[in-house]
């Protein structure tokens, strides 16, 4: 939302008095933008992952040829790149001006909504971005991913936007092995990274303040929460929102290198969902459960054609073990159907009536999860947007264990390690309801830590990755 050239102008010819102003309340200034740079440095999660540190670390090279000569279509995707890269950090221009309004502006609540609203939209991005990125990385393409970190190269050094971008770089530092020009570009910009983060540099504290001001004067703030408030009250057509639940998705690529999410699906079980519980608690890992509402209760009687459901019971004392244990909880619909093959109302009534149930269930805590996964997988445009309208977020896997189909729990743990060894990470989906899944998980995973495999957990705002002993035993003091 840029003012008029006029304001421009008018900002050159009273840079003198502007100058003055602006050295009465630099100290002023320069906290607040350090509280500003701490808040952005901070917000790194997306969709809900935790953050990593910009320290370097070791990423498995891919086998990504350099090539000089760039087709036609791979210019027009560098355009493209360039223009959602430029987007982000417009993204990032317009939030450091909304968290810059004073406590006691008018606006200010207004502006914390917008700024809900715009982590949203730079957090489905990015991982739009890395998916597409890793995507041309694993096909042998390099271009793509220079033109990322070209373009973010070009920011200036004290625009403090550019942290806006960082979710993004780490995780491309994390999967992809990067030589020659590529790995020096991304370690300029990790330097650069580092720098906006600590802000430890006065002529770049002082560059910083300088630059805010600038956006202040260009960023009509009244025009932009108006537009952040238009575009939230739009409605959405169903394949607006079938888009979005695809965008937030949580997907494996999200995980950090040698990174295993355990989740079981179609619990609670009497009997088998507390053997696996104990295997868990033994190991100190952490899962997330998908549960099925009629495990939870059942239908008590038909009225008017309509399952009335029974009071809260069935199950109780596990669901009420896994919340103690810090596992997390999500929903897995009602009865297990094909969704698609559901009308829409139907499909509304298996993820309601479930989240209902849950909610009931389980108290507020990191346990309770806004997490959905789909029965089979099974997904169509009016399952995604269902899913999008209860403001849940789809939760997939990459690694089946076929635990449903396959009576030999060697069989299943060779499955899984040899298909988490092809991807580098996952999410492994199991099932809490068999025998041999009680058998097999143990030999699981023991042959995951023997292979350096960290599991990940779900802390109530992010994924977390504890440190293995190996890595916190080479920790200073």
């Amino acid at each position: 939302m840029l003012k008029s050239s006029q304001s421009k102008t008018l900002l050159s010819v009273q840079q003198g008095s502007n100058e003055v102003r602006r050295k009465r309340h630099k100290p002023k200034i320069l906290a607040m933008l350090k509280t500003l740079i701490h808040c952005a440095f901070a917000a790194v999660f997306w969709a809900g992952i935790a953050s990593t540190s910009c320290a370097e670390s070791p990423a498995k090279p891919l086998a990504i040829e350099d090539a000089a000569s760039v087709s036609k279509a791979e210019n027009t995707d560098n355009v493209r790149l360039n223009s959602r890269v430029s987007a982000l950090l417009q993204e990032g221009q317009n939030s450091l001006v909304l968290s810059a309004l004073p406590s006691t502006d008018k606006r200010k609540p207004q502006a914390l909504q917008a700024l809900k609203s715009i982590q949203a939209r730079q957090n489905r991005e990015s991982q739009a971005l890395i998916l597409e990125l890793s995507s041309a990385a694993h096909a042998g393409r390099a271009e793509p991913l220079r033109t990322v970190l070209s373009a973010a190269l070009a920011v200036p050094e004290e625009n403090t936007e550019l942290l806006a971008l960082r979710p993004l770089v780490n995780e491309m530092r994390l999967q992809f092995g990067l030589h020659g020009d590529l790995h020096d570009q991304m370690q300029t910009l990790l330097q650069r990274l580092r720098a906006l983060r600590d802000n430890s540099s006065l002529r770049l504290q002082n560059q910083q303040v300088l630059h805010l001001a600038s956006l202040q004067e260009q960023i009509d703030v009244d025009a932009l929460l108006k537009a952040e408030s238009n575009r939230a009250a739009a409605p959405l057509n169903e394949h607006e929102q079938a888009k979005l639940a695809r965008d937030h998705q949580w997907r494996a690529l999200e995980l950090p290198p040698k990174t295993v999410l355990l989740s079981f699906d179609d619990g609670p079980h009497p009997v088998h969902t507390p053997s696996i519980l104990a295997t868990l608690a033994e190991h100190k890992i952490k899962a997330l459960f998908f549960q099925l509402g009629h495990n939870l209760a059942e239908p008590k009687e038909l009225k008017d054609g309509k399952e009335i459901q029974s009071p809260l019971g069935r199950n109780q004392d596990l669901v009420r073990q896994m919340v103690e244990a810090g596992h997390a909880i999500g929903n897995h619909s009602y009865s297990h159907p094909q969704l698609p093959k559901l009308s829409l109302a139907k499909i509304n009534q298996e993820i309601v009536s479930t989240q209902t149930l849950l909610d009931l269930a389980v108290p507020p805590g990191p346990a309770r999860t806004a997490m959905f996964r789909a029965p089979y997988g099974a997904l169509n445009e009016d399952v995604l947007a269902a899913i999008e309208q209860q403001h849940l977020r789809l939760v997939l896997w990459n690694v089946d264990s076929q635990d449903w189909a396959d009576p030999s729990a060697e069989s299943i743990v060779q499955r899984v390690v040899k298909e988490l060894d092809h991807a580098g990470r996952g999410i492994v989906l199991m099932h809490d309801i068999h025998a041999v899944t009680t058998q097999a998980l143990p030999m699981l995973i023991l042959a995951l830590k023997e292979r350096g495999y960290r599991f990940a957990h779900w802390n109530g705002q992010a994924l977390e990755v504890p440190e293995t002993e190996d890595m916190a035993a080479k920790k200073p003091g």
